[in-house]
């Protein structure tokens, strides 16, 4: 399986394992929404395998509701994925995806990257803001 369809196939066990986490605490899906204020069929969706996937701030809500933890349900998740689909190979498809091009900046070109004084309010003269649209 490509990395691509893996990630995919990880999102859904992602949404199914906590799922059955929030069966195993004694929960229902309409508990976890109302806890996490969060309408029912919205928190359904996400658990379903499909789009929309489970965003993490959602998983996070919902663990800290129910009493479990997101890195067991992503450990649990990743085991099932493994499981299931076997393991990664390294570099599964990504070879043909040139090695990003990776380099050190000297001290003087990163400050002149992150100089913003140009762009402070009381610095601004004809030069420097002649972007802003003047009144005329």
């Amino acid at each position: 399986m490509d990395i691509r369809k893996r990630g995919d196939k990880y999102a859904d066990l992602v949404g199914l394992t906590t799922k059955g986490k929030i069966t195993q605490y004694g929960w229902t899906i309409t508990d976890v929404a109302k806890a996490i204020g969060s309408g029912q069929a919205t928190v359904s969706r996400w658990l379903n395998p499909g789009d929309p996937q489970l965003p993490v701030r959602a998983l996070c809500k919902i663990c800290e509701a129910i009493g479990a933890t997101p890195q067991e349900v992503a450990q649990e998740a990743y085991e099932w994925l493994n499981r299931d689909f076997g393991k990664p190979s390294k570099r599964d498809d990504a070879t043909d995806f040139p090695a990003p091009n990776l380099y050190a900046l000297s001290d003087a070109e990163a400050e002149a990257q992150t100089d913003f004084s140009a762009l402070a309010a009381d610095d601004r003269t004809p030069e420097n803001d002649r972007d802003i649209p003047h009144a005329d």
